[in-house]
């Protein structure tokens, strides 16, 4: 049976990575506290029944591709009852869909998706659980919290439909200060799309989306970006493994602190902001790519705030006045066009996401 090694392609999107005698499916995550899986794309599969058999589907991958072509056999388990064994067969020789389970981290007992030819139990035995929006349901965990409103990322490979009281946000354009941020009209988001969430609870029970198994519509213009995995394997005594299978089965985007800005919020108001303790990109959540003189602080506004016009100008100034002096001396005062001003003079500035007009 072949197995196609496909780390990572041209979108940073993790399916699988060969190696040690099987395909660690990183990019699909298992774990055994369910407050980890609720909020996860990760721990989502689709699972779709063809003449020959069945095929999985999440996070990007298939395990048609990954099996060259073959399709899964799905059967009860012989040794739990109400449990199933997943696998494929060629030419006599079988590869078991396992669960790698040999991480543990703070929060409980995880691990990923390995397929090889072992049989060894209970790895191979999976209860699987359909989504039904009551005892088993998918919720959206806020990062940042305004108020009453609360925010989250995503990045999901499945469509789905948010919950009343939810809105969805895509950001359109940004400049070296300022990104605009645009409504999504309706309730439906496409798969593959990275996007804002606002909710109005802190709690996922609340903001529940409906998991859809297709859906071909598309947000346009949209600066957003996201990925599927980000895998180290962890050390016993912490911090990151450095083995050999470790340094292969590391499967990252590093987090350039210049060129990408994450969900934040400053002053009360949500930005995308400079992460000071982040190492990789995060799995399944929203980022954006910016140029490396962008300032370390995006404000988000809408079309009428980001238009660049003389209304926006917030603050008259004098000449001789210096209380924005520390701005042009460290960097974060920009002109119109959007690039690093060092010296106060005469004009319009942007500074701390605001328009300042000096006389």
């Amino acid at each position: 049976m072949s197995i196609v090694n496909s780390k990572v392609d041209s979108q940073n999107k993790s399916l699988w990575q060969v190696a040690n005698g099987g395909a660690h499916i990183y990019a699909l995550k298992t774990t055994s506290t369910f407050s980890n899986v609720v909020s996860d794309p990760g721990s989502i599969i689709y699972i779709s029944q063809a003449t020959d058999g069945y095929v999985l589907r999440g996070q990007g991958l298939d395990t048609k591709i990954l099996t060259g072509g073959h399709y899964l056999k799905i059967y009860n388990s012989r040794s739990r009852e109400g449990a199933y064994w997943l696998y494929a067969t060629d030419s006599g020789t079988a590869a078991y869909i396992k669960d790698n389970n040999n991480i543990v981290d703070k929060s409980g007992n995880s691990g990923y998706i390995l397929a090889n030819t072992s049989r060894a139990e209970p790895e191979v035995d999976w209860e699987i659980l359909p989504i039904n929006n009551k005892e088993q349901y998918f919720g959206i965990t806020p990062e940042v919290s305004i108020g009453d409103k609360h925010y989250s990322t995503i990045y999901a490979g499945f469509p789905f439909v948010m919950s009343e009281g939810m809105k969805a946000y895509y950001i359109k354009e940004t400049n070296q200060t300022l990104a605009e941020i645009v409504k999504i009209s309706g309730t439906t988001i496409p798969a593959e799309t990275p996007v804002i969430l606002e909710c109005s609870s802190a709690d996922p029970t609340v903001n529940r989306i409906t998991l859809l198994t297709n859906y071909t519509g598309s947000v346009k213009d949209n600066m957003l970006k996201g990925i599927y995995f980000s895998y180290v394997m962890p050390s016993i005594n912490g911090g990151e493994a450095t083995t050999d299978l470790a340094n292969e089965l590391r499967n990252v985007v590093p987090y350039d602190p210049k060129t990408m800005r994450i969900l934040g919020e400053v002053d009360g108001e949500l930005c995308f902001v400079t992460a000071s303790d982040l190492k990789y990109l995060p799995a399944n959540k929203a980022y954006l790519s910016v140029t490396s003189d962008t300032a370390e602080t995006l404000k988000i506004v809408d079309e009428n705030s980001y238009t660049d016009d003389d209304t926006g100008i917030i603050d008259l100034r004098n000449d001789n006045n210096n209380v924005d002096a520390a701005a042009f001396a460290n960097g974060s005062a920009f002109s119109i066009d959007g690039k690093k001003a060092n010296r106060q003079t005469k004009g319009v500035y942007i500074i701390n996401g605001k328009k300042i007009a000096i006389k």
